[in-house]
C-alpha cells in the first residue's frame, strides 16, 4: 500500500441555517473541537436531547452557531468528519465553550505519565502550557490555569524530587 485516503466526512440534514451539529464521539471530533477553538467562538455543549429532522443528537452534541463554508469543507474533508445542519436553538439548554487553558506538570524526575499525556495532546492538538517546581512556588497557577494535570508519581517525588545527594529520588 502506497497511500491510504480517509473517507470524506459530509454535511448532513437539510439547511435550516448557518449552524451545525457535531457529535462529540470519536477521536476526530476531538481535534475538530480542539481546531475550532481557534476559529470560532461559537461553540457550544447540548445538555440536552434535541431533534432535527427526525435525528435524535445526545446531550454532549457541539453546536456550531456559525461556521463559514470554507471551515465546514475543512472539517469534512481534512477531519473525515460530518456535520449536521441545523437553526436556531435559543430555547435549549446549552454551555458555551472557550477553549481551556491547561497546564501539565512536569517534576524534576522523569515520568513516563508526563511523557505519555504530553504526547496524548499533541497528537489530538490541545494547546498545553508545562509548569515546573519553580512554577508552582512562585505564580499565582489559579489565575492562568482552567486545569493543571499532574503525572502519576508519588506525593513524595513530587514535592521533594530528586536528590543529588543520594542519586536518586525521593520515595
Amino acid at each position: 500500500v502506497d497511500q491510504i485516503t480517509s473517507p470524506r466526512g459530509r454535511i448532513n440534514g437539510t439547511s435550516h441555517g448557518k449552524g451545525y451539529f457535531l457529535k462529540y464521539n470519536s477521536n476526530q471530533a476531538v481535534k475538530v473541537l480542539q481546531w475550532l477553538y481557534d476559529k470560532s467562538n461559537n461553540l457550544f455543549w447540548l445538555a440536552d436531547t434535541v431533534r432535527v429532522d427526525g435525528k435524535v443528537f445526545q446531550p454532549g452534541t457541539i453546536w456550531i452557531k456559525s461556521l463559514a463554508t470554507d471551515l465546514t469543507q475543512k472539517i469534512t474533508n481534512d477531519f473525515s468528519s460530518n456535520l449536521w445542519y441545523v437553526g436556531n436553538l435559543e430555547n435549549v439548554e446549552k454551555y458555551h465553550l472557550r477553549k481551556p487553558r491547561v497546564a501539565l506538570y512536569q517534576s524534576n524526575v522523569a515520568s513516563m505519565d508526563e511523557g505519555w499525556t504530553r504526547y496524548i495532546f499533541e497528537t489530538f492538538g490541545v494547546d498545553y502550557v508545562t509548569v515546573k517546581n519553580a512554577d508552582i512556588k512562585k505564580e499565582a497557577l489559579h489565575k492562568k490555569f482552567d486545569a493543571i494535570l499532574l503525572p502519576d508519581q508519588s506525593k513524595k517525588i513530587i514535592i521533594n524530587g530528586w536528590d543529588s545527594k543520594i542519586g536518586r529520588a525521593h520515595v
